[in-house]
């Protein structure tokens, strides 16, 4: 699950470096005590997209849940079509929340 301290089991920050034998690698938490370190395959371009959703995934459900509720608001005026209330229900299970 997500929380402000961290995703899917992930402390967050999330961060990325290249090593000096040119590995790629992504550490999860703050320093001196990093929660978690790992090798990552991919490219450091590719590390830095990974890392930035991760610390985004907090502020992401944040705002869809407050889509979904204004909308499940009878006293709200907001409203969205029943295809974008069927994506933010999708985009909300995708990061692990039931409708």
């Amino acid at each position: 699950m997500i929380s402000k301290k961290a995703v899917f089991g992930l402390p967050l920050p999330i961060s990325h470096g290249v090593r000096p034998d040119s590995s790629t690698y992504i550490v999860c938490g703050e320093p001196p005590d990093h929660g978690r370190s790992f090798t990552f395959s991919g490219s450091p371009k590719e590390a830095l997209a990974l890392a930035q959703l991760l610390n985004a995934a907090p502020t992401i459900l944040a705002a869809l849940k407050a889509v979904r509720s204004d909308c499940r608001d009878p006293d709200t005026d907001a409203g969205i079509s029943p295809a974008a209330g069927e994506l933010v229900d999708e985009a909300l299970q995708a990061l692990g929340v039931r409708p």
